[in-house]
């Protein structure tokens, strides 16, 4: 990860936005945010003991 502050926020829950969160997360800080439910245990099953933090946006 660079020393720079830059953070990047990719939205979505399809491949273009998982392949773009992988790529900006080698460089710079990378929050990904998805609308489905299930998708943050589905990082988390998939990333294993990586170090990252899963997070599930609810829309009510």
């Amino acid at each position: 990860m660079s020393d720079s502050d830059f953070t990047v926020l990719c939205c979505g829950g399809g491949n273009a936005a998982q392949v773009a969160t992988g790529l900006f997360a080698v460089r710079y800080k990378t929050i990904a945010v998805s609308f489905f439910a299930d998708e943050a245990a589905k990082w988390k099953e998939a990333l294993g003991d990586a170090d990252f933090e899963p997070w599930e946006a609810l829309m009510r």
